[in-house]
């Protein structure tokens, strides 16, 4: 048995969003990483399709390839949701072929510059840049989501820009699978990659902004929106939508550090929003953007006080907790790290007021109990990271 549960569920964009299957047994590699800017960041697994709990009959390694691109995944530990994120890449082993499904090179929504012979007022023509409108793709932006891509093209005509865009479309508005090499090994195999929904805010382009200096914690909520879905600047007509058709703001506290609402070149919106959020306030002190359970934002300052505690190589809740923390639970925080010895002088610059306390950014889990802790200093994919082994209580083994 395993502590946690991890369970599947169609897309939320749809209509009749429902549960597919428990994963807990059929993910034996489950692990999945939590940031102090995004919450759920990123997960991975080798299915195993023997041991899924579905609904109705059990899917295969192809049925699954074929039909769980952009399905919700949830893991939950003691009832509360401790992960959930998209499936966004799906890699098939078969007879020695791989082929991918990918949501990365999707576009189903497209536009392209093209050049214009302008007159100007005093006389003489010029040549200005101008964006051709979108072309859509409407059945792919209902079953995934609107997923923009904006072609920035040297000099050409309008009918040239606009022949370009619509063969873009053509060929990556669906996630159709694509081969992309072989291996010697001839073992059927699913890879199932997912990740946490800010990265959806990067499928958009900003269109918020009034070209005015405001709050930075007022243009982060105006990106995310208000509202789940798609506003009219981005092709829909829900009130509230900002620029994140996934997200709506939770809580948003307030930042005063200052920043002009525009944008020089085209910019993602996920891109732009942790920019924003790196930015600090005005006291030097770093804040986070965290998605929560139901795909609401929150953006706040961190809080400085120690959140854990290491202790005999584990890490616990408080000084005199019995038990360490369970891994799933665990989230980017101020860890105090008790077994270094307190210096009797304090370097100053820090911002935080121990030098026993670590800022931990990243935080990996897997099926096994082990954890990975990971600060600024190491790169967030750098194997080198703060590397320690969750030591799991006698009373929680049992699992593989």
């Amino acid at each position: 048995m395993r502590p946690y549960s991890l369970s599947l569920y169609t897309n939320v964009l749809d209509p009749g969003h429902g549960f597919v299957a428990s994963l807990t047994n059929a993910a034996p590699d489950w692990k999945r990483t939590v940031d102090a800017i995004g919450g759920s960041l990123e997960g991975s697994f080798t299915l195993n399709p023997a041991a899924v709990s579905p609904t109705g009959a059990a899917p295969t390694h192809f049925t699954a390839f074929d039909t769980w691109l952009g399905y919700h995944l949830v893991e939950k530990y003691g009832g509360l949701t401790t992960f959930e994120g998209m499936i966004t890449e799906l890699e098939l082993w078969h007879q020695g072929t791989r082929r991918i499904r990918t949501l990365a090179l999707m576009a189903n929504a497209v536009r392209a510059t093209y050049t214009a012979l302008v007159w100007q007022i005093g006389g003489g023509f010029t040549y200005q840049t101008r964006w051709t409108s979108w072309a859509v793709n409407a059945q792919s932006i209902a079953q995934y989501g609107r997923r923009e891509q904006q072609l920035q093209l040297d000099a050409c005509p309008q009918l040239t820009a606009e022949a370009k865009r619509d063969t873009t479309l053509g060929i990556f508005a669906w996630p159709w699978p694509r081969a992309i090499g072989s291996v010697s090994d001839t073992t059927t195999r699913l890879y199932v990659q997912v990740a946490g929904y800010l990265s959806t805010a990067a499928w958009m382009f900003v269109q918020t902004g009034d070209n005015l200096d405001h709050d930075v914690s007022h243009w982060i909520a105006a990106i995310i929106g208000t509202a789940f879905g798609l506003s009219s600047k981005h092709g829909g007509a829900v009130a509230g939508a900002g620029d994140c058709q996934f997200l709506k703001t939770g809580t948003i506290d307030t930042n005063t550090l200052q920043v002009t609402e525009t944008t020089i070149s085209p910019q993602r919106a996920g891109n732009l929003l942790v920019e924003l959020c790196e930015l600090g306030d005005s006291t030097a002190k770093p804040w986070q953007l965290t998605t929560n359970p139901g795909r609401t934002v929150d953006y706040h300052q961190l809080d400085t006080t120690p959140r854990y505690y290491i202790r005999r190589g584990q890490v616990y809740d408080s000084l005199t907790a019995g038990t360490p923390t369970p891994p799933w639970t665990l989230r980017p925080a101020v860890i105090r790290d008790m077994t270094y010895p307190k210096p009797s002088r304090v370097e100053r610059g820090s911002f935080l007021s121990d030098p026993r306390d670590i800022y931990v950014e990243q935080i990996e889990a897997t099926a096994a109990g082990q954890v990975s802790l990971r600060t600024s200093l190491f790169d967030k994919y750098d194997l080198l990271a703060n590397q320690m082994d969750y030591l799991v209580p006698p009373k929680h083994r049992g699992y593989k």
